[in-house]
């Protein structure tokens, strides 16, 4: 069982974030996972450019440290993902990742994993930010097994809590948890966005083949 531990704040090592995701991937680990963290800040990845390129052959157009995150991701069972709130959102280099990860929302490429979301903030966004990761975790596939909106306020209680996290993430991978909220939205993704893979199949014949080798269309 690997989890891996992404942590969004561009300050680095000096960050809570960074603390926070350390806390709960060293949960995992309690729980008997293998663990890594990589820090957002030390990679080279640049905005998506809108090409289309992954939805026709699969891969990006752009060559920088976003196919080695891409790679490491996918051979995780569990992904813990955190930001600080920045501007009411997600950070810079948290955005830049999503942006580039347009083709495993197209694909669901994550499904079968597992995860966790967590943020903090000074001026009460946390919850926001939080959702925003777990929607976009959920649109990869990713079964959200919990998440931690932290303050600065309750930072010592805020590493224990995600300690527990990490170790609640690595028991939904060991016992498979099904969650409804997940697969309802799986399934609707599915008889929704079917119909638009189909009509663009042309253009996005990686995506559509995808697609007929799961047997979603």
């Amino acid at each position: 069982m690997r989890v891996i531990g992404l942590a969004g704040s561009p300050r680095a090592w000096n960050s809570a974030t960074l603390r926070l995701v350390e806390a709960a991937a060293e949960g995992a680990a309690g729980a008997g996972a293998d663990i890594e963290v990589i820090e957002a800040a030390h990679l080279n990845i640049r905005r998506c450019r809108g090409c289309g390129r992954c939805f026709a052959t699969g891969r990006c157009a752009q060559d920088d440290d976003f196919s080695y995150l891409a790679e490491r991701l996918e051979a995780a069972d569990g992904i813990i993902m955190g930001s600080p709130a920045y501007a009411g959102g997600v950070t810079a280099p948290v955005e830049t990742i999503m942006e580039r990860m347009c083709d495993a929302a197209h694909c669901r490429r994550f499904e079968g994993k597992y995860g966790a979301a967590i943020s903090i903030s000074r001026d009460g966004d946390e919850g926001y930010v939080l959702e925003h990761i777990g929607r976009f975790l959920d649109g990869c596939g990713v079964a959200v097994a919990g998440g931690l909106a932290a303050s600065f306020d309750g930072k010592g209680d805020a590493l224990a809590m995600a300690e527990e996290l990490g170790k609640e993430l690595s028991l939904a991978i060991n016992e498979r948890r099904l969650y409804p909220e997940h697969e309802e939205a799986k399934e609707r993704f599915l008889r929704e966005f079917g119909e638009t893979i189909v009509s663009n199949k042309e253009r996005w014949a990686h995506d559509y083949r995808y697609w007929r080798e799961k047997g979603w269309v």
